[in-house]
């Protein structure tokens, strides 16, 4: 827990981050139904080739994606045993290996669209898109502004419960890791974080409520979100790769 970069937006220059948060959503929600929907490894190349491109075009570091990955590999692990809850055999074998290569690509651009996207306007995406489907305003804005302090909230307390436990070993605690002892470093840890965790709380509502959050229906933005064209590029791109599966299935067919 020494370097916390779990989800952390990276400030760079790059085409994916000047592309708009709309047509980021568009091509990661897209390509991800996309990779269920494919029935013929060959189809991944499709997927697997943009993600790569993407990831480069970021300008972030490769080893920082795949980190992501590294850091859910229990999870990883446990669906891939649970494919052979019916027997263990190679058919079963092809289908966790497939399933896992899924969740990995599921995990890789999440990552890229996380890395790449400012969490102020990643909620105001999730404004206006509540919006369009009919959900009150003042909701939409509640939603978006607890996506965004919960974005940007964790990769604090993570570095938080890091500062507490270093402190608490200077101070010549030991982190045990039996049962009862273990359950004393919990504890030591959890009550500092708890009461930071509501300074922090109470700091973020005087700070909400000095800038009269919630007082008016009608709001306006700070940033402007336009659609340009490398935007409808990606957005057309993302429709063709969702149906381009069905396409290809059907002239193989034939």
């Amino acid at each position: 827990m020494s370097e916390i970069n779990f989800g952390k937006y990276i400030a760079l220059s790059s085409f994916v981050h000047k592309l708009n948060p709309v047509s980021k959503i568009f091509f990661v929600i897209f390509l991800i139904i996309e990779t269920f929907l494919i029935s013929n490894w060959l189809y991944y190349i499709i997927p697997g080739t943009l993600l790569v491109i993407f990831m480069l075009g970021s300008k972030i570091r490769i080893s920082l994606y795949f980190e992501d990955v590294k850091k859910l590999w229990f999870l990883i692990l446990i669906i891939f045993l649970l494919q052979f809850t019916s027997g263990v055999n190679l058919h079963n074998l092809f289908n966790a290996i497939e399933t896992v290569l899924r969740i990995i690509i599921i995990v890789l651009l999440s990552s890229i669209f996380i890395r790449t996207t400012r969490p102020v306007e990643l909620a105001r995406s999730v404004e206006k898109g509540l919006i369009l489907i009919r959900v009150r305003r003042s909701l939409s804005r509640d939603i978006s502004m607890t996506l965004v302090l919960v974005m940007q909230f964790i990769p604090v307390l993570l570095k938080e419960i890091n500062r507490i436990r270093t402190a608490q070993m200077i101070r010549g605690s030991k982190m045990s890791r039996g049962i009862f002892k273990g359950l004393q470093t919990v504890i030591s840890i959890m009550i500092p974080l708890v009461i930071s965790t509501i300074r922090r709380a109470e700091q973020v509502a005087i700070a909400m409520e000095s800038r009269r959050y919630g007082m008016y229906d009608n709001t306006t933005s700070y940033y402007k979100s336009e659609i340009n064209l490398p935007d409808v590029v990606v957005i057309v791109l993302s429709v063709v790769l969702l149906i381009l599966p069905a396409v290809l299935s059907k002239l193989l067919i034939k």
